[in-house]
């Protein structure tokens, strides 16, 4: 249940705009693609596409954890040092707390989403249930990228300082 805590900080770190681009344009493009694709478009969708993508965003993410964990130059050093305004369990994060909670909640989430696309389409059996298991699959995918996408960039900031 601690991933649930990790869930908590993740968004707890972040501010009120910053969710426009985590959970918004997630749910608008699966809008967008559940008004766009028919239902025997999704009832005949392959998983195991999914489940090698992420694979793949899997493997890249723990990487890019490692490499984030294992750099002590000085700028990560002031990273860790400069604390945010932010304040999660009577504790103030620090910029580096964040990149990591970041990095942390999306490795959870791909790892959720993972197990899920490799159980439940041999559950789903109703073509209509498939379209819209296929739709949130999409959505959580995109917040992924989404998320990933920021903390690589953060972490290639706080890397060069620029």
């Amino acid at each position: 249940m601690e991933y649930l805590l990790l869930i908590y900080e993740f968004f707890r770190s972040k501010r009120f705009l910053s969710y426009f681009g985590l959970i918004v344009i997630p749910v608008f493009l699966s809008l967008v693609i559940y008004n766009s694709i028919s239902v025997e478009t999704a009832s005949n969708q392959d998983y195991s596409n999914i489940v090698t993508l992420l694979g793949i965003l899997l493997g890249f993410t723990v990487s890019l954890f490692a490499i984030f964990l294992s750099a002590n130059n000085s700028n990560i050093r002031e990273a860790k040092a400069k604390i945010t305004k932010f304040k999660v369990f009577g504790r103030k994060l620090s910029v580096f707390d964040i990149m990591q909670t970041s990095i942390a909640y999306v490795i959870i989430m791909e790892c959720l989403l993972l197990l899920i696309n490799i159980i439940l389409p041999i559950v789903i059996t109703e073509p209509e249930s498939r379209k819209i298991f296929l739709v949130i699959n999409m959505g959580v995918l995109v917040h992924i990228v989404i998320i990933l996408l920021r903390s690589l960039l953060d972490f290639y900031f706080a890397l060069s300082k620029k």
